[in-house]
């Protein structure tokens, strides 16, 4: 008795999903790799993002030209609610010392410091004392560098409140409060995605064909989008 062989369609739709889930693999291996790097080769400036011919655009691209646009400014705020002690003025009149000579100030064309006075101001009724601290990118960036000057003025009198504010400081807390944001997103956006698609295809299994698909179509576009 002769055995009918199968259809040749048939044989070819057995071979065809696994080809294409080979290639796929192949191609999201050589991608993910090249997807981490993306942002190596991006920029997140306001001139990127801001029409080209807009005013605001031009103002923000003659600001990164301008002289002194690469320094971090760091503004320290003490204060005593019953007023300032002679400890608390020399203890400030110390960290800015300090810091001045660890963070040297850029020098003039004729190789003398920018002098504009007294570097520290105390308020008219005693209870407060600032300076203000221009420091240079050379040593990091905010985000880098508002720690260790919080941790430098941290040896003071009790009593002695200080913050450690301006242009500085608000980059630096604000990197700080959103590093690692992207990461808690997806990872978040992953657990509800699931949930939902456990819900949808009532199954324990069958929601990770798509999750993977979606994965790896984002990790191949962001690594073809580097090259």
């Amino acid at each position: 008795m002769a055995v009918n062989a199968a259809p040749a369609g048939r044989l070819a739709g057995r071979w065809v999903p696994w080809l294409v889930i080979g290639l796929w693999l192949v191609l999201a291996a050589g991608m993910v790799p090249l997807s981490g790097k993306l942002s190596s080769v991006t920029t997140d400036s306001a001139v990127d993002t801001l029409p080209a011919g807009a005013e605001s655009t031009k103002v923000a691209a003659l600001d990164d030209s301008l002289p002194g646009g690469e320094d971090s400014t760091f503004v320290f705020v003490y204060h005593r609610a019953e007023g300032l002690t002679a400890a608390d003025r020399a203890a400030v009149q110390r960290h800015y010392d300090t810091l001045a000579k660890r963070y040297p100030a850029k020098t003039t064309e004729a190789g003398d410091e920018d002098d504009e006075g007294s570097p520290t101001s105390l308020s008219t009724d005693r209870k407060a004392m600032t300076f203000t601290l221009d420091v240079s990118s050379v040593y990091g960036p905010p985000e880098e560098l508002v720690g260790p000057l919080r941790d430098a003025t941290k040896d003071r009198p009790s009593g002695l409140e200080l913050e450690v504010t301006g242009p500085g400081a608000i980059d630096g807390d604000m990197d700080a409060v959103f590093d690692g944001i992207d990461e808690q997103v997806l990872l978040t956006t992953i657990a509800v995605v699931t949930l939902l698609l456990i819900l949808t295809y009532r199954s324990p299994v069958l929601w990770i064909i798509p999750l993977v698909a979606v994965g790896a179509a984002a990790l191949t576009s962001m690594g073809t989008v580097y090259l």
